[in-house]
């Protein structure tokens, strides 16, 4: 959880509020704070602007940074597509497209959203949510943002963290596109399939029960970095350099 807090996909979460910040120190309960105001936030959103979800739409939001692995997520909508010719993916973020704008095919829109709203309410028009990232610290906020618009979420394993497969979402193999795609057409032509597990992912973060687990977690952690650094303020010999000029371990 400390990785989490440097991951930079957590930092830059699209919808994460700078008040969710962990404060210096060992955190306490009262200062520790939900990603989203859960309850309704998202059903008392409206905007003209998002496509009519009707149109089979998939949705990725947050940065587009390499480590998102958005080569696959386009590689394996192109099969998506393949299958289901209306489908279409909106890449909804904060960052300037850069590159990545070359790179994609029919039925691939990328969004730079002016607000959060506008990133809320293009996510609440999507069928299906998808987290392509593969294994890499830290927890991906966009999972707790799709989780709790209640959405259908397809997942790379490695980004995966928190979610149950066929139970709060599907979870994919790193780097297998043809499973990733078919776990996207499969909930697509499934409308029962996405309300069964959308309604599970959004019970689940909302369950009191999973945050005190959550945060006994970061406080041990927390509590484990702020005694160790106090051991080596301590004690001179841990932090000297070694005869390479690195610090002993």
């Amino acid at each position: 959880m400390a990785a989490a807090a440097n991951d930079p996909g957590a930092a830059s979460g699209v919808l994460a509020p700078p008040s969710c910040g962990v404060p210096s120190g060992t955190p306490r309960r009262s200062s520790l704070r939900l990603p989203l105001s859960l309850p309704g936030s998202f059903a008392s959103l409206t905007m003209g602007t998002p496509t009519d979800s009707s149109e089979a739409l998939v949705c990725y939001a947050g940065n587009l940074d390499g480590y998102q692995n958005l080569g696959f997520l386009l590689r394996s909508f192109a099969r998506v597509r393949a299958r289901v010719p209306a489908a279409r993916l909106v890449l909804v973020t904060h960052a300037a497209p850069g590159a990545l704008r070359r790179a994609v095919g029919p039925g691939v829109e990328i969004v730079r959203a002016a607000s959060y709203d506008e990133v809320r309410a293009r996510l609440d028009a999507a069928d299906v949510a998808v987290s392509p990232r593969a294994e890499r610290s830290g927890f991906p906020m966009k999972l707790l943002n799709y989780m709790a618009a209640g959405k259908a979420i397809v997942a790379s394993a490695g980004s995966a963290k928190g979610l149950r497969d066929g139970v709060t979402g599907r979870i994919v193999s790193d780097g297998d596109e043809a499973a990733f795609a078919a776990a996207v057409v499969e909930l697509l032509s499934d409308p029962a399939a996405r309300a069964r597990l959308g309604a599970a992912a959004r019970r689940t973060v909302e369950d009191a029960r999973a945050w005190e687990g959550v945060l006994d977690r970061i406080e041990t952690v927390y509590r484990n970095v702020l005694a160790a650094r106090s051991a080596a303020s301590t004690d001179p010999e841990a932090s000297a350099p070694d005869g390479l000029g690195v610090a002993a371990e």
